[in-house]
């Protein structure tokens, strides 16, 4: 009996050994590159949106859902694609772009509030507003890093940062948290 479980004990050790092995040999490194996505259209909902790239002149799509943030068609975001299966990708939604030809204008704006991954966000984001030359308050949100309080660590509601701005939709806009505080004005 002893000689049995022994036999059968090898057996599953050779095999797993064995499967294991094979699934690392079978795994290969990933070589991250980087572009620059676009939003080409939002479900009615705005929970999905679609995003293209383009990879040595080869356009890929793709479709994102989960989305909670108030995207605009246009919008662009910073994307990691496989080099070697372009397809592959990962969306960096803490990255907004704007691209070089793209004519922007900056104002300022301030930190209404910040959210934490909890729970139901899946997260980290802040809302931030800033004033139209009309008067009227547009208000939006951004994603914020994993590690933005390493980053940022005395971000906080109140404070003002300055705003870029696209000249052709004004909801197109990015908090520039990278620009600094502006002023530290909590109300």
């Amino acid at each position: 009996m002893k000689l049995h479980i022994t036999i059968l004990t090898i057996i599953i050790a050779v095999t797993t050994f064995l499967s294991t092995g094979c699934m690392y040999a079978k795994q290969k490194t990933v070589i991250w590159d980087t572009t620059i996505c676009t939003v080409y259209d939002i479900s009615q909902a705005g929970k999905f949106i679609k995003i293209a790239y383009n990879v040595n002149g080869k356009t890929y799509h793709d479709i994102t859902g989960g989305w909670d943030e108030d995207a605009y068609v246009g919008e662009k975001f910073l994307i990691y694609y496989d080099r070697n299966k372009p397809s592959e990708n990962d969306i960096d939604f803490t990255q907004p772009v704007f691209e070089k030809d793209e004519k922007t204008f900056f104002t300022i704006g301030k930190i209404v509030k910040i959210k934490e991954k909890k729970f139901f966000f899946t997260t980290n984001r802040l809302r931030y507003g800033f004033i139209k030359s009309d008067g009227t308050i547009i208000k939006r949100n951004m994603t914020l890093p994993d590690n933005y309080k390493n980053k940022f660590p005395n971000l906080k509601s109140g404070q003002y940062y300055k705003i870029q701005v696209w000249e052709e939709n004004i909801y197109r806009s990015i908090l520039r948290l990278d620009l600094g505080l502006v002023e530290d004005s909590a109300d």
